[in-house]
Formats: structure tokens, sequence, C-alpha cells
């Protein structure tokens, strides 16, 4: 198991990722598709599409969060040019 170590915060609590915490996500990442590679080796293809079905999951969820980062920002930037 990969534990990344708590990123620290500014004061306006954004959190401060550093190149050791994105090397970890890649890490992590990488050893979830060895995994699907593994099971499928095995021939426990089911418990393969499975996880590869969890791994979509998850890599879609985190584009709908970065998507809707990016609205709340453009709104933000729009108020404040506005204002």
């Amino acid at each position: 198991m990969i534990v990344n170590p708590k990123p620290l915060r500014k004061a306006n609590w954004y959190r401060i990722f550093s190149n050791v915490h994105v090397d970890q996500f890649r890490l992590a990442r990488t050893a979830f598709i060895i995994e699907v590679v593994k099971l499928s080796a095995k021939g426990q293809y089911d418990n393969a599409i499975t996880l590869r079905n969890v791994y979509i999951d998850i890599v879609k969820s985190e584009i709908a969060n970065a998507n809707e980062a990016v609205e709340i920002t453009n709104t933000f930037l729009k108020g404040s040019f506005q204002g």
C-alpha cells in the first residue's frame, strides 16, 4: 500500500503538492495497472475487467472534479474583473 504524506497548506488552505507527491501518485497508478495485468496473466479476466472498470470510474471522477475546479475558477475570475 502506498501512502502519500500530507501536503503542506498555504494560509488560504490550498494544498501544496511537491514533486514527491506527484511521483507517488504516478507510482500508485502504475501499480494499479500492473495489478490488472497480473490478474489477466493468471486468467482472472473477470476480476481484471472489474478492476479496470474501477480504475476508469476513478479517472472519470478525477476529470469531473478538475472540470468543476476550472468552472469555479472561471466564475471567480469573471466576477473579479467585473467588480
